[in-house]
C-alpha cells in the first residue's frame, strides 16, 4: 500500500513530442517488437527494460551491461531526478512520460511494474509465478479431467471444494464439460454427485450440449437422473441441440417433449442442421416422422440444395434416395 500511495502522490507529466529529451532508441535485437524503457535518474542512472507481449510485459534480458555502458553518456545527461519512461514500437518512439521523484524507490523494479501496469494497462508476466500456477493446475481436478485420468479424478474428488468442482481450465473447459467431451460417464456421474453445477458452461456450451455431440451415455444419465435440467435445456434449444446425435432413443426424448421438428422458415431447420453435420441417422429419423424433405430454409434452400452446396456426399445420397422413393 505504501508503494501505491507514493506513486499516487508523485507529479507526472506526459512530454509532448516536441519536447522529448531526445529521440532515444536502444540498439535491441530485432525480435523485440514492442518494449518500454524506464530510466531511473537520481544520483546515478538505472535503466530497466521491459518487453511487451500482447497484453502482458516482462523484464527483458536484452539490456546487457555492455549496452548500458555504451549509452551511459545519454543516461547521465538526464538532469531531472525521477522516472523517464519511453515506449517503443520496434525502433519508433511512440510515447514518453516523466514522473517526478526526489529519491530512488526502495524496490525500483516493483515500482516500474506498477507504473507500466497503470499507465499502459498491461499485466506483468512472471515466469516463476506462472510456473507455480501451472504446477498447481496439474494437481487439480479440472486438469485430471482434461487428461481423462479417471482414477486421479476419483481420488481428487474426495477433498474437492465447490470451487474446484466448477473450475474452468482456460481454453479447455470445466470438469463436467471435459468429462462429457471425453465420454467419461464414470467421472461425470461422480462429479455430479459431488454437487457440480450442470448449468455452468464449459467454454461456450453446457455439459449437456457437449454430451449431445459426444456421449449418448451421458445424455441418458442426465435424462434419467437430472430430468428437470434436461427438460429445461432441451425445451429451450429444441432439436438443433441434437444435430450430431445418432441415438434414436434420444431423438424420441426430444420429440416427446413437444419440440418442433420442422422449424419452417428458420435459418437452421433441424433437417438442414443434420445435413450440415452429414448426420444421415438424423435425416432418416425426420423422414420416418413424415417431415417434408423439400422444406426450405430462410435462404430458400432445400436440404438437398444445402447438402450439395456443402458437398455432404452421404446426405446427398440419402436425400436423393428418399425423394425418389416418395415420388
Amino acid at each position: 500500500m505504501r508503494l501505491f500511495t507514493m506513486l499516487k502522490n508523485q507529479k507526472k507529466e506526459t512530454i509532448s513530442k516536441n519536447h522529448w529529451e531526445d529521440d532515444f532508441v536502444l540498439a535491441l535485437p530485432e525480435n523485440i517488437k514492442e518494449y518500454i524503457l524506464i530510466i531511473l535518474a537520481f544520483d546515478s542512472t538505472i535503466p530497466v527494460l521491459f518487453e511487451i507481449n500482447y497484453k502482458t510485459f516482462h523484464l527483458s534480458k536484452a539490456l546487457s551491461n555492455d549496452l548500458c555502458e555504451s549509452f551511459m553518456p545519454y543516461f547521465s545527461s538526464l538532469k531531472r531526478s525521477g522516472l523517464h519512461i519511453y515506449k517503443y514500437h520496434t525502433q519508433i518512439l511512440v510515447d514518453s512520460k516523466y514522473i517526478e521523484m526526489d529519491k530512488l524507490p526502495l524496490h525500483y523494479h516493483q515500482t516500474c511494474k506498477l507504473i507500466i501496469s497503470k499507465e499502459y494497462n498491461l499485466m506483468y508476466y512472471d515466469k516463476e509465478i506462472e510456473k507455480k500456477k501451472r504446477d498447481i493446475l496439474k494437481q487439480s481436478l479440472v486438469y485430471a479431467c482434461y487428461l481423462n485420468d479417471t482414477s486421479k479424478i476419483l481420488k481428487l474428488l474426495d477433498k474437492a471444494s465447490n470451487k474446484q468442482l466448477n473450475m474452468k481450465y482456460e481454453c479447455h473447459g470445466t470438469p463436467l464439460g471435459l468429462c462429457a467431451e471425453n465420454d467419461n460417464l464414470i467421472a461425470f456421474k461422480a462429479i455430479c454427485e459431488k454437487g457440480a453445477d450442470l448449468n455452468k458452461k464449459s467454454l461456450i456450451s453446457t455439459p449437456l450440449e457437449i454430451a449431445f455431440d459426444t456421449s449418448p451415455d451421458i445424455v441418458h444419465h442426465i435424462y434419467e437422473h437430472h430430468y428437470h435440467q434436461f427438460v429445461s435445456e432441451v425445451k429451450r434449444k429444441g432439436f438443433p441441440i441434437a444435430r450430431r446425435n445418432k441415438d434414436i432413443s434420444i431423438f424420441n426424448y426430444i420429440k416427446n417433449l413437444g419440440c418442433d421438428m420442422v422449424c419452417e422458415n428458420s435459418e437452421y431447420p433441424p433437417l438442414h442442421l443434420f445435413v450440415e453435420c452429414d448426420n444421415t441417422i438424423g435425416i432418416q429419423y425426420l423422414a420416418d416422422e413424415g417431415i417434408n424433405l423439400n422444406l426450405k430454409n430462410k435462404k430458400n434452400q432445400t436440404a438437398l440444395d444445402r447438402a450439395k452446396q456443402l458437398d455432404r456426399k452421404k446426405s446427398v445420397a440419402l436425400l436423393e434416395k428418399l425423394l425418389n422413393t416418395s415420388k
